[in-house]
């Protein structure tokens, strides 16, 4: 009897560890960066589909950082200034002015599956992305805009040069 109640008791603490691990799962922010490595300040405007129910695993949010604070693994992502913000909460366009060498965030995905997956869209709601300034323009519609964004781990980057 004393053994069968060890082996029940050994089997208790697996299941509930096993949950516990399953609850505390680790989840990754993805960033979606443009950076403005041009000389001249630029324009970043990009459309946000207007889903009507946003999935919580993704945000739009634009934020700003010197270009520099990019690679680092803790960014500090800051707010746009009255003067920056220029959001159309009703088409979901949203305009951006970077100086030379800042870098703006145009989505923060939570747990994003790569480029690859065909699960994307349920992630990456910007469906159009132009890029403006001296050197000239860019316009991405489409799964197109979100290909142009390169990276690795965390962090995936359009740089205009």
């Amino acid at each position: 009897m004393g053994q069968r109640k060890l082996m029940k008791s050994k089997i208790t603490s697996a299941l509930l560890l096993t949950i516990v691990l399953l609850f505390t799962a680790c989840s990754y922010g993805y960033d979606f960066v443009v950076v403005n490595a041009s000389d001249k300040p630029m324009e970043v405007r990009y459309l946000v589909n207007p889903s009507g129910r946003p999935p919580e695993r993704r945000t739009h949010i634009p934020a700003i950082l010197d270009a520099g604070e990019v690679q680092k693994s803790k960014r500090a992502w800051k707010d746009l200034s009255a003067e920056q913000d220029n959001v159309d909460h009703k088409s979901g366009e949203i305009v951006v002015r970077l100086v030379p060498n800042q870098a703006l965030r145009v989505a923060d995905i939570t747990n994003y599956p790569g480029h690859d997956s065909e699960h994307t869209d349920l992630y990456f709601h910007i469906s159009s992305l132009s890029l403006a300034g001296t050197r000239g323009s860019v316009k991405y519609e489409g799964r197109q805009a979100l290909t142009q964004f390169k990276g690795s781990e965390t962090l995936y980057i359009i740089t205009y040069k």
